[in-house]
């Protein structure tokens, strides 16, 4: 990406822009431990090990776009799973036809719009800071614009009152009443399952999940590792 381009349609943040990362999400987890400021934001051309939600690999399409930003919402520890839902509302906002699958994912109709992840550094209940990582499939011909619209959006999402960003997610949201099974963190043949029928989402990102035994479960977007959804 070009730093010029980047430093016009962002031009209130720290910005680094590297042509290679090990991963942005790294670096800006290295850059927010130094106190890196609000709305820092950690760009690469490539990343030779991009990490989804709970440290799954991401692919980054050629057209594609990843980025990460740090940010500092006033949430505490269990509210962490709001910051998943306004990133990938805010991903979705650049959207023509948009639609979300619950925890990470962002369509545009029947494309694959990108993903979001949130690594969040948590101290005596409260959320210090966090870094949110995008991938975008298509980035079109001026990057630059597209990761600072997401980002602005993002702002904006952040500040949202809760009843409103999870009326606005649910609006998008394609998972609800769909059969689901939900692969909790650590992911393994002995790791945890849960299934059922989703119910919707919780005011702090939870998915709330109907098991054929009528009993319900809330599963915090940070503690799955896979979902699978039925189709």
């Amino acid at each position: 990406m070009r730093v010029e381009a980047l430093t016009e349609s962002m031009p209130d943040r720290e910005i680094r822009c590297y042509p290679a990362l090990l991963s942005t999400e790294a670096e800006a987890q290295s850059w927010a431990r130094s106190r890196a400021p609000v709305g820092a934001v950690v760009v690469a051309d490539y990343q030779a090990s991009p990490r989804g939600r709970g440290g799954l690999p991401w692919k980054i399409p050629d057209r594609g776009a990843g980025f990460s930003v740090v940010v500092k919402p006033k949430y505490l520890e269990h509210q962490e799973g709001r910051i998943y839902v306004a990133a990938i509302t805010a991903l979705s906002d650049i959207a023509t036809l948009p639609e979300i699958t619950w925890p990470d994912r962002a369509w545009d109709g029947d494309r694959h719009l990108g993903a979001v992840a949130v690594y969040a550094e948590v101290e005596l209940f409260q959320v210090l800071w966090a870094v949110v990582s995008f991938v975008v499939d298509d980035a079109g011909e001026e990057p630059e614009r597209l990761v600072g619209a997401v980002l602005t959006n993002l702002d904006a999402r952040l500040e949202q009152s809760p009843e409103g960003l999870v009326s606005d997610y649910e609006d998008m949201l394609a998972t609800i009443g769909r059969p689901v099974t939900a692969h909790l963190i650590p992911m393994g043949p002995t790791g945890r399952r849960i299934s059922g029928t989703a119910l919707g989402v919780d005011i702090d990102g939870s998915l709330k999940i109907a098991s054929g035994e009528g009993e319900g479960v809330a599963v915090r977007p940070q503690h799955v590792g896979l979902l699978e959804v039925a189709s």
